[in-house]
């Protein structure tokens, strides 16, 4: 995948180039060029393996029609609309939409975000109309997963999530409305010169937004490019978030890594869940650098709920690389055998009898030391004093007398232990 984002990246770099300099001056044709560019290199992303079309036109929901899409990901067949190269889709066969602008800086941002917004209003319609039909079906495997890492704690079912406390049930509901609605994209071909002036334009358009209807955690696009800069969120999908109990949920982050890496992470990753098949990524052992922006925290009002934003205006760091390796975390005999006796009894309340003898066996006085770290990495997760284990793809593994411990969902980690095992 790292490969092909690469490649995508030439090809845009050099064709967006031909097009910044072609003298038409009428908008429409304009944004014919860089639709059209922007479906030549989707259609180069390997989607049609998995029958994955992309297309222009327009969602529907019944007699409910989106605006005009310039490019959206869909599966199955749509209508033809007469006399033109557009369709029509059932909201429920797209999986994701792309806004398309030429430039994307602070005004066509905003048009972006209203457009875009049109799709998540046709998404809750289409929720709608399965739930008064009686054929909502929806898994919340992602969103409990991702509940569980910002947490550290299992997530409820969701019908039981009323028994939340009221961040936390706004958190999840959030996280679960996320997987049940399309990704959004919006791409801009030029635009902010830097990666820090596109996190001041966030926070000059976050400005006086508080509780502003429109303007909540789910309003967002899942991913804004400008040029060669990006601000994504963290909702678990793919890009992990994090909890601050002082400051709230740290939802979106910029990054200067390559847009079309986060494209296609982000295709991908709903493609994967919504066709149940595995996406070959190739070698994944790079992880994208991605700076925290904004932290949100939902506050009860008048009309139901809204959210508080905190953005971070700490400057990126200079000369920061685009990626890093991935690193499983290294753990002790001890800890891998603690990790196994709560994966055996499936939960450990801290005064067991099991619990206690494995301390005297060790000779442990205080566990803590010893349960801090994983649970810090979310491989031991801890609720009402009792243990359990988190990621259901959880992997230990030992390469020479060091044992490692990691999340195993996408292969990464057997990856990196195959080639520390050969060097």
């Amino acid at each position: 995948m790292y490969a092909l984002s690469e490649l995508l990246k030439k090809i845009r770099d050099r064709e967006k180039v031909v097009l910044d300099e072609h003298q038409i001056k009428h908008a429409p044709t304009i944004g014919k060029m860089y639709e059209g560019l922007t479906k030549e290199l989707l259609n180069q992303s390997k989607l049609d393996e998995y029958g994955v079309k992309v297309v222009s036109g327009f969602m529907q929901v019944g007699e409910e029609q989106s605006v005009q899409i310039d490019c959206m990901i869909v599966i199955g067949e749509g209508v033809p609309v007469p006399k033109t190269d557009e369709f029509t889709y059932p909201t429920h066969q797209v999986l994701a939409v792309i806004e398309v602008k030429k430039n994307l800086m602070a005004t066509e941002m905003a048009d972006a975000y209203d457009h875009l917004n049109d799709t998540l209003r046709l998404s809750k319609l289409d929720y709608q109309r399965q739930e008064d039909e009686n054929t909502l079906e929806f898994s919340t495997a992602r969103p409990a997963a991702e509940y569980m890492c910002l947490f550290g704690e299992p997530a409820p079912r969701y019908e039981e999530s009323r028994s939340l406390p009221f961040h936390k049930r706004a958190v999840y509901h959030t996280l679960v409305r996320e997987r049940l609605t399309p990704v959004r994209i919006a791409i801009g071909y030029n635009g902010f010169k830097s990666e820090q002036n596109f996190r001041n334009s966030i926070n000059r358009f976050y400005d006086n937004k508080v509780n502003k209807q429109g303007y909540g955690v789910i309003n967002m696009p899942n991913l804004m490019i400008s040029d060669g800069f990006s601000v994504i969120k963290t909702n678990g999908l793919p890009y992990q978030g994090f909890w601050s109990e002082l400051d709230g949920w740290g939802w979106l982050a910029s990054s200067s890594s390559n847009p079309f890496l986060l494209i296609l992470e982000l295709l991908y990753d709903r493609i994967e869940l919504a066709l149940g098949v595995t996406v070959d990524r190739g070698p994944d052992l790079q992880e994208e650098v991605l700076h925290p922006l904004m932290l949100a925290k939902p506050v009860q009002t008048e009309q139901g709920m809204g959210w508080s934003y905190m953005v971070l205006t700490a400057k990126v760091p200079k000369d920061e690389p685009q990626s890093r390796e991935w690193t499983p975390l290294e753990i002790s005999s001890f800890q891998k055998d603690l990790l196994a006796l709560v994966h055996e009894h499936g939960e450990l309340s801290n005064d067991d009898p099991t619990l206690t003898n494995f301390k005297k066996q060790h000779t442990i006085e205080d566990i803590h030391g010893l349960v801090q770290p994983l649970l810090e990495a979310r491989f031991l997760l801890s609720s009402n004093g009792t243990l359990s284990v988190g990621p259901t793809d959880l992997a230990v593994a030992k390469v020479g007398e060091q044992w490692y411990c990691g999340n195993d969902a996408g292969g990464r980690f057997k990856q990196w232990i195959t080639r520390l095992s050969h060097q």
